[in-house]
């Protein structure tokens, strides 16, 4: 690291730079050579120039390190620059995916709530529709009790209807039996009337039976009239009994219809709630791995930001090593070394990539990527008939075209079109670096 220098230090006395030890080791072999009068005064002037020309090949070695210096310093912040893109790209990607991974995971809560709640209705749904199905279980039996019970009715009803024919058949025959004693009774008294007063008590006897047979004639006659009703009756209550049997019948076949269906009704429900709570079950698995997912993703995009904010770092760092680079190669300008533009040309053009790279990424300005347009060859002072330098021109103008083409795509957001002409650029970059080290190479 440099330090800087304390102002309470002491002055020192004035450090002569690299340019002013050159100029007075010059003058002296101006002088050297030219008094040529004092003895070794020659020799001098050899060691001087000699020595004159190492401090030179030695700023020139230097000139070419801190050229390479710089350029390895922009080259590094170039390919800093995509990093520092991507992984902006990664951070903010990473959020969002945080962000959305939340949300399935609130979701997945929200869901899962709703199953467990779903799975316990369907569970009590079973559970009703399993004391549905044994009511209707009841309900059956209980009807085919009534349908047993009106059955036995339905018989005693038959066996008192037997009943009542006999005791009609039995009216008829007491019925002809009054008649026959009324008949008598007649005869008797016929007979009591032609015995005269002899057969006066027998006529007696007579009438008393005739009255006898009328009383027995009409209380027969009231027995078959109420044995008529009670048998309309009894056909009544037997057609009333076998529509309620077939009644009972239809709606035992019913209950059993019902019954069938409330089963599978309730078999149907129960593998639904088993389905559903299996469901709640998986979701509750799931919420557990959401959430894991959540809290990776979310240390993923701690850890992109602050890989960001590391490279920040280096970027800075570079950024500074290649303006200190940069300096040192301003410092040689004013010291006239052999194709001092050329040795600086890699240097100037990975900044100039840098920048433009930078722009391409939003990390910095468009107008700054794009310097003036200038003639190669005239700035550098090379031969413009050399081929070397043929290329070198005819490769700057390209670069320029490119680096103004990507500028103006990118004032209008066209991507497709500033990618291509960056990528055109560096490949004319590289044809200049390459014609400019031919042409330095004595």
């Amino acid at each position: 690291m440099f330090r800087s220098r304390s102002r309470s230090a002491p002055a020192l006395a004035p450090v002569e730079t690299p340019e002013m030890v050159e100029d007075r080791l010059a003058g002296l072999v101006d002088r050297a050579g030219a008094t040529g009068v004092e003895p070794g005064s020659g020799r001098l002037a050899s060691a001087l120039g000699r020595l004159l020309g190492q401090m030179r090949q030695s700023a020139a070695s230097t000139l070419g390190s801190a050229a390479r210096i710089a350029a390895e310093a922009s080259e590094a912040a170039t390919v800093l620059g995509w990093m520092t893109h991507d992984a902006n790209e990664i951070a903010g990607q990473t959020r969002a995916m945080a962000a959305a991974v939340e949300q399935v995971a609130a979701s997945t809560r929200e869901l899962a709530g709703r199953s467990q709640a779903s799975a316990s209705v369907a569970e009590q749904a079973t559970s009703g529709i399993a004391a549905c199905a044994a009511d209707m279980r009841e309900a059956s039996r209980t009807m085919a009790a009534i349908e047993t019970h009106a059955g036995q009715i339905e018989q005693r009803l038959t066996g008192f209807e037997g009943a009542a024919l006999q005791i009609q058949e039995m009216a008829g025959t007491i019925e002809a039996i009054s008649s026959q004693t009324n008949l008598l009774a007649l005869n008797a008294t016929i007979e009591a009337a032609r015995a005269g007063e002899a057969g006066r008590g027998f006529a007696v006897v007579a009438a008393e039976v005739k009255q006898l047979s009328g009383q027995t004639a009409r209380a027969t006659e009231q027995i078959r009239g109420r044995l008529a009703v009670l048998l309309q009756e009894l056909a009544a209550i037997q057609a009333a009994v076998a529509e309620s049997r077939h009644a009972v019948a239809g709606g035992t076949a019913a209950v059993a219809r019902v019954e069938a269906r409330v089963v599978q009704e309730g078999e149907a429900v129960a593998r639904s709630a088993e389905g559903v709570r299996a469901l709640a079950d998986v979701l509750g698995q799931q919420e557990a791995a959401t959430a894991e997912i959540s809290a990776g993703v979310q240390q993923v995009a701690g850890k992109a930001q602050k890989t960001s904010a590391e490279i920040d770092g280096l970027m800075a760092i570079l950024l500074r090593a290649e303006t200190a680079a940069q300096e040192a190669l301003e410092d040689g300008a004013a010291r006239g070394l052999p194709a001092y533009a050329l040795v600086r040309l890699p240097a100037d053009m990975a900044m100039w990539k840098r920048r433009l790279a930078a722009a391409l990424v939003g990390l910095g300005p468009v107008g700054a990527a794009v310097p003036p347009f200038r003639d190669a060859a005239t700035e550098m002072g090379v031969d413009p008939t050399d081929p070397a330098a043929a290329r070198l021109v005819a490769a700057g103008a390209e670069a320029h075209r490119h680096a103004a083409a990507m500028a103006e795509a990118l004032g209008r957001n066209a991507w497709d079109t500033a990618i291509p002409a960056f990528q055109s650029f560096e490949a004319a970059a590289k044809t200049m670096v390459a014609a400019a080290d031919a042409l330095a190479r004595p």
